[in-house]
């Protein structure tokens, strides 16, 4: 099973009920949403309603300013890390009990622009190897898929992703709570002896960035259909998949809303897919560089999860993707 497309939770019996997740438990997907957000993104390219290069103020106006330099952001700078704009949710985590503040949090996308926009640009837009990871960046995005088709992102999502494909346990939720059959989210905060709850949270806190609720199979069929041209047409799929360097070391690599890694397989060509950290949940999704193996993974801890845990992660991860 391991050898072919396997999807499955990894994680810890429920803390309330000791009840063990299934396959088609939901979960919050966090960053995976990022490769939703940008194939929306790249489908509008090939229809002629932006343009990759385009300065995100022609659609935008006056919603981010260009560099110090005059350099305006580019939409491709947007999906691909390298806009220079500060990472809103690095603000939001600052000071006492963030997490949960930010789990009955209420943001508009513009707030969450604003914030970011407050802090110092760590380089110029596109300037010649610097790459800092954003979520503001996707906010933006998220922001220019509704200016350019006139509806909301859960219904882009909606129309081009989730019904052709038919994720019948993906959404994008417009209140706090999970619905269904779902894994319970978890996190240990410093100073706790046992783990607080992070199931219900704000759906606008990671509004574009990291707001998909799915499951294992539906992310495998996601990636599937998107890595056999189901998606998009070749000439923006390699857009995609034209991964540079980064600064989280030499075997992570990032794309357009894609990512790669080197370390997992080390013997063969890096992996790809994204993963995702939010409160309460991990997820790892990833589709070896033939497309003949894939594994999508749930965990139900997020920014706290143990090293022992990453590292079993890790283990099955290499052993699903892995040639033998």
């Amino acid at each position: 099973m391991l050898a072919g497309w396997f999807g499955g939770p990894l994680l810890d019996p429920d803390v309330a009920s000791g009840e063990s997740g299934g396959l088609d438990d939901r979960f919050r997907a966090g960053s995976v949403t990022k490769t939703f957000v940008a194939t929306v993104v790249l489908q509008l390219v090939d229809e002629g309603r932006i343009g990759l290069d385009d300065p995100i103020g022609r659609h935008l106006p006056g919603l981010v300013p260009d560099g110090d330099d005059g350099t305006p952001v580019t939409v491709r700078q947007l999906l691909h890390h390298t806009s220079g704009l500060p990472n809103y949710t690095d603000v939001l985590r600052r000071g006492h009990d963030p997490l949960h503040k930010l789990q009955h949090s209420h943001y508009t996308a513009r707030e969450l622009v604003r914030i970011a926009l407050k802090e110092p640009r760590p380089f110029h837009p596109g300037q010649p190897g610097k790459w800092a990871y954003s979520n503001t960046n996707y906010v933006i995005l998220a922001m220019l898929i509704e200016e350019a088709t006139g509806r909301t992102l859960n219904h882009e999502i909606d129309r081009r992703l989730v019904r052709p494909l038919h994720l019948t346990g993906t959404s994008i939720p417009t209140t706090g709570h999970l619905t269904g059959r779902h894994l319970n989210g978890y996190e240990l905060l410093p100073g706790k002896n046992a783990p607080d709850e992070f199931t219900d949270f704000s759906p606008t806190a990671f509004w574009g960035p990291g707001n998909i609720v799915s499951t294992t199979a539906d992310l495998n069929r996601f990636y599937r259909a998107l890595s056999g041209g189901g998606l998009l047409p070749s000439p923006l799929w390699q857009e995609m998949r034209a991964f540079r360097k980064t600064d989280r070391g030499p075997d992570r690599r990032y794309g357009l809303g894609l990512e790669s890694r080197a370390a997992y397989c080390p013997r063969e060509k890096p992996v790809w897919g994204h993963t995702g950290s939010i409160p309460g949940y991990s997820t790892f999704s990833f589709t070896s560089a033939d497309g003949q193996r894939q594994i999508s993974l749930a965990v139900n801890t997020g920014l706290t999860m143990p090293e022992k845990a990453n590292e079993a992660v890790s283990k099955v991860l290499g052993t699903a993707l892995c040639a033998k």
